[in-house]
């Protein structure tokens, strides 16, 4: 143990977000605004699908 000790230290390591967890978050975030934005488009088309739909029916 005391060969472990002073190979790896007693301090507890400091643990900082890596690159790929800055870009896996950065990457969450675009295609949360991407979901955001094709839901929005979704419920126009169906706005304007009933709109014209109901227009048909005199």
């Amino acid at each position: 143990m005391a060969n472990w000790v002073k190979k790896y230290g007693t301090a507890a390591p400091t643990e900082k977000p890596s690159p790929t967890w800055v870009n896996e978050a950065e990457r969450i975030r675009q295609l949360e605004r991407e979901v955001r934005k094709l839901r929005e488009e979704r419920d126009i088309l169906r706005k304007a699908a009933k709109y014209f739909a109901e227009e048909t029916n005199w």
